[in-house]
């Protein structure tokens, strides 16, 4: 009856234990999801790479996402209070497509940019999708 009762015990305690770092890792998770998708704007829809008007948390003066995975290329995002900007990191592998950033309220007839290891800064407020440039 001592074994059972003390397997028992020892059983809740991992199952507690488990279920502890599982919280921990949702709440951690949660945490980070808030800053790439809520400050930071990043959005995944129909294979587009959408930067909606990334902004700083508070109290922060800059907001910096490294190494976003896209389409296998690596894309850096810097956030700062009047502005933002997109760029290819060098780490990204030379296999990678290559990518374009075109801004949301572009004018008519505007051509989307190559994405490039030099940043591409957008005013405070304003959006722009990547996708896949054209061959």
């Amino acid at each position: 009856m001592l074994t059972s009762a003390l397997i028992h015990h020892v059983c809740r305690v991992d199952v507690n234990v488990a279920l502890t770092c599982v919280i921990i890792w949702c709440q951690a998770g949660g945490f980070l999801q808030s800053v790439w998708a809520g400050y930071g704007g990043v959005r995944l829809v129909n294979g587009t790479l959408r930067l909606q008007r990334p902004r700083l948390p508070p109290n922060c003066t800059h907001l910096g996402l490294r190494h976003v995975s896209f389409q296998g290329a690596l894309i850096n995002v810097h956030v700062e209070e009047a502005r933002w900007g997109v760029a290819l990191d060098a780490a990204s592998p030379s296999g990678a497509p290559r990518l374009q950033v075109a801004a949301s309220d572009a004018p008519a007839g505007k051509r989307p940019q190559p994405l490039t290891t030099t940043q591409l800064v957008f005013e405070a407020g304003t959006s722009a999708a990547v996708t896949r440039a054209n061959p």
